[in-house]
């Protein structure tokens, strides 16, 4: 067998589960951990698998098991992935609750069956340390230098039909940040270092934003693109920071805090050095655990101990965040549909012609170049609606 064929490819995005908090490492520091398509579709099926709730049954060092209970017949089934690559199957019967567990069964690919009494189950991996979790908050943090360089416009125009091409950066855009608007439980953003564009309006979604004292900056570089701020930024940032500070970052001053700075202006939680950025993140989602801590409608960063992240109890206050979230979502939207229509226009496309020369890079510089050149031919198939030129609010 060749090496290449015995080389296997390190996953784009790494789970971790750790007393109810379950961290996620975008794992593609080639390209800055940058949102390519398989990077989003691996990093969201990981956010909805994490907002359905798994319970994780996980021997360290041994087996890393994911547990997705299904009624069938009465019983409850899953799939359980051994870390030395064998499947096994756990099957729960007769489970009321998770303390009502009377028999389990495991079997491997090896045939080596076992019927263990509950009683013996402790004493049978005592070797294994062992504990029954369920995913309670979710912290998203970044491997190598980069915490995430945003979404790659390389992977989002493609050659196609220029309505198509509009309707599916306005599908895919407003789906990235429904992802963090409707996730369930609460999010905490570790920035390991740099983020840029969607990665920061994200991270500012999430119940905490921690950044590494070291390495990690923010950059919103919408109006040097030339497009509109999206994210649910128009809204969030001036509600959040003031309008003097939001333009700062959204407009063409193109503002780029450190850790420090984005701590002092109110965009970050807490800045804190890198090597304690994860047990930070760790230990304060575990205090969300203990406390019981839900995902608000429309979080802004909290102070380091979540003193600020009651939620919602009464009617009223239910009511008004279930208000602010439709306000964000209908936002999110709009804003959607205008970078679609700014990523098909002049100003989109000459940011493009000037910033890949800048960077030495002719070749790509040369389609957005051509794109520029033929826009008044191809713009005509685009709906009135669609062309940044023609469209009126």
């Amino acid at each position: 067998m060749s090496n290449s064929a015995q080389t296997t490819k390190a996953p784009l995005v790494l789970s971790s589960d750790k007393n109810g908090v379950r961290t996620l490492t975008m794992n593609d520091p080639a390209k800055l951990n940058g949102w390519t398509k398989p990077m989003m579709t691996t990093l969201f099926d990981a956010f909805n698998a994490a907002a359905a709730d798994p319970e994780v049954l996980s021997y360290p060092s041994i087996f890393n098991i994911r547990y997705y209970p299904m009624m069938i017949d009465d019983a409850r089934h899953s799939v359980i992935i051994h870390k030395a690559c064998y499947v096994l199957t756990l099957y729960l019967q007769n489970v009321p609750s998770p303390a009502g567990i009377q028999w389990l069964k495991l079997a491997n690919m090896n045939l080596a069956h076992f019927l263990i009494n509950i009683s013996d189950f402790p004493s049978f991996f005592s070797r294994y340390p062992c504990s029954l979790l369920k995913v309670k908050v979710l912290v998203l943090t970044g491997a190598g230098k980069y915490y995430c360089a945003g979404v790659n416009l390389a992977g989002v125009l493609k050659p196609m039909h220029p309505q198509k091409l509009h309707d599916l950066i306005y599908q895919q855009n407003k789906m990235v940040f429904d992802v963090f608007l409707d996730f369930p439980k609460p999010l905490i953003a570790a920035l390991n270092g740099p983020a840029i564009g969607a990665s920061v309006t994200t991270a500012t979604l999430c119940d905490a934003l921690l950044m590494a004292e070291e390495t990690a900056t923010l950059s919103t570089p919408f109006a040097k693109l030339g497009v509109p701020p999206e994210g649910c930024s128009s809204v969030h940032f001036p509600r959040m920071l003031g309008a003097a500070t939001a333009q700062r970052l959204l407009g063409p001053e193109g503002w780029q805090p450190t850790a420090a700075e984005a701590v002092v202006c109110g965009l970050a939680t807490e800045s804190v050095p890198a090597n304690d950025l994860l047990p930070t993140a760790q230990r304060l989602g575990e205090a969300w655990v203990a406390n019981g801590k839900t995902h608000r409608a429309v979080p802004q960063p909290l102070v380091p101990n979540g003193a600020a992240a009651a939620a919602a109890t009464t009617p009223e206050q239910v009511k008004a965040a279930e208000a602010v979230w439709k306000e964000y979502k209908a936002a999110n939207d709009t804003e959607s549909q205008d970078l679609a229509r700014a990523f098909l226009g002049p100003s989109f496309l000459q940011g493009q012609v000037d910033f890949l020369t800048s960077k030495g890079k002719s070749q790509a510089a040369l389609f957005f170049k051509l794109l520029l050149s033929t826009r008044p031919l191809w713009s005509s198939l685009l709906s009135e609606d669609a062309d940044v030129l023609r469209h009126t609010k």
